[in-house]
């Protein structure tokens, strides 16, 4: 992730901006003084950077949850799944015990 940062005195204003390798933006955080503020550039710039952070977290926890859902529903589906084929394998497994026995039975009347 790449950090830029842009200062404007005359506008009183600090922006910083994330990222991605790229050349992205992941997020972007701003801090602009009032008129009758005294402007301080290390202090735009810290509170600039702490609101870009923030929105770059609070994106990436909204996108990690979505994807939690996504797969939340993938599994229960797989889930159904499993469960389907273990019932069919329980009915071939019950034919195929009762056609031993048949075939034993067949074979013991020879």
């Amino acid at each position: 992730m790449k950090k830029f940062e842009y200062v404007s005195e005359s506008s009183k204003t600090c922006v910083v901006v994330l990222k991605d390798h790229w050349g992205n933006t992941l997020a972007k955080g701003m801090a602009r003084c009032s008129e009758d503020d005294t402007f301080s550039r290390e202090a735009g710039l810290k509170l600039a950077n702490a609101r870009a952070w923030k929105k770059y977290f609070d994106n990436t926890i909204k996108h990690c949850e979505s994807d939690i859902k996504r797969c939340e529903k993938c599994a229960e589906y797989w889930n159904q799944e499993i469960d389907k084929t273990k019932r069919n394998l329980d009915v071939v497994k019950t034919k195929q015990t009762a056609l031993e026995k048949e075939l034993e039975e067949l074979l013991a009347s020879l």
